[in-house]
């Protein structure tokens, strides 16, 4: 049987910026080079947080979805970010401030097309906007790291990390690229 392994480059840039390591990753949920703590479970106040980021089609999906089938948890940002946009009324209030009523649809959805109608003419609206979701989602992340046990690591898989400054809560940040 022939297996078709498709190699994402990754790099893995230690805590203090000076050390730098490659790691392959393939499809075939087979990792290769590539281990955080041991195989016990450690405590949630031991655990390694890791971060994975990377352009728009770089990987990051497939490389968490290997973890994810190896039993390590992931945080998805954007799946939790468009949840709270809906779901965390504080969120929702300052949408509301920033959009107008119209930021949501009759049965609480987001209205996207209204928002994305303004942010992107009004680039002082999307740095509101950003400076509202952002900041919920790093709560959001930090609330749900601390509620994984057992396990040697987590994963919290973003786009924008570095320029949202969600890095500094993660212990290793991976760079993803195709």
């Amino acid at each position: 049987e022939t297996i078709e392994a498709r190699r994402f480059w990754i790099l893995l840039e230690l805590g203090n910026g000076e050390e730098f390591y490659t790691f392959n990753f393939f499809t075939t949920g087979i990792v290769t080079d590539f281990f955080v703590g041991d195989d016990t479970g450690q405590s949630a106040k031991n655990m390694f947080h890791i971060g994975i980021t990377g352009g728009i089609g770089s990987g990051k999906t497939t490389v968490c979805n290997i973890f994810a089938t190896l039993g390590i948890p992931v945080y998805y940002a954007d799946d939790r970010a468009k949840m709270l946009m809906t779901e965390d009324s504080e969120l929702v209030a300052q949408i509301k401030t920033i959009f107008g009523a119209d930021a949501y649809l009759s049965d609480g959805q987001l209205n996207r097309t209204h928002i994305a109608g303004i942010a992107f003419t009004d680039k002082e609206k999307l740095s509101l906007l950003n400076a509202a979701v952002h900041p919920a989602v790093g709560k959001d992340g930090i609330r749900w790291q601390n509620a994984q046990s057992l396990v040697p690591y987590t994963l919290k898989e973003a786009a924008l990390l570095i320029e949202s400054g969600g890095y500094r809560t993660l212990d290793f940040l991976v760079t993803v690229w195709a």
